[in-house]
């Protein structure tokens, strides 16, 4: 069973949820970090692309070193919000 908070439909967390059938609730949102590959499923590109946007400073990341980079949540809707065409 699926289960999301109503206050985040549309986040990049539930949608996460909603493509991969991972199961979220209020506290993994605000604390989970997506990985590449995560973010490009939820875009809809290949991870390489999210790699790009990332150097060429387009989405941000959290870098803990050059090898592990992850993206909050947060940011990722922030960037789709800015990349919607009104």
């Amino acid at each position: 069973m699926k289960t999301f908070d109503k206050q985040v439909t549309g986040s990049a967390s539930v949608v996460l949820a909603q493509k991969t059938g991972l199961h979220t609730n209020s506290k993994q949102q605000s604390t989970s970090l997506l990985s590449r590959a995560q973010v490009a499923k939820i875009l809809g590109v290949c991870p390489h692309s999210v790699q790009r946007m990332t150097r060429k400073g387009l989405l941000p990341c959290i870098a803990f070193n050059r090898r592990l980079i992850r993206y909050a949540p947060a940011a990722l809707d922030d960037f789709i919000q800015a990349a919607t065409v009104k």
